[in-house]
């Protein structure tokens, strides 16, 4: 199956715990991970840990997936597309 993603940028702590924050509360659905811009390195998208992880190994290359392969990403997540 494949899988839809787009670009992402978490700067802080703050910015890690509200994106989790709205992952978890405004979609149950759809399978998400963070994936570096190589799809070697990933991490849970819907985890704080997750989140921190993967915005201070992934850098410039922080992806989101959906491996739904809907293509449906939360509008609320749009502060954070890059």
């Amino acid at each position: 199956m494949g899988h839809t993603k787009i670009k992402i940028q978490l700067v802080s702590p703050k910015d890690a715990k509200e994106f989790v924050d709205i992952i978890n509360s405004v979609d149950t659905v759809n399978d998400y991970a963070f994936e570096d811009g190589t799809g070697t390195k990933s991490a849970d998208a819907r985890s704080y840990l997750g989140a921190m992880y993967a915005s201070s190994e992934f850098g410039e290359s922080l992806y989101l997936i959906n491996s739904t392969a809907d293509g449906y990403f939360p509008e609320d997540i749009n502060y954070f597309k890059k």
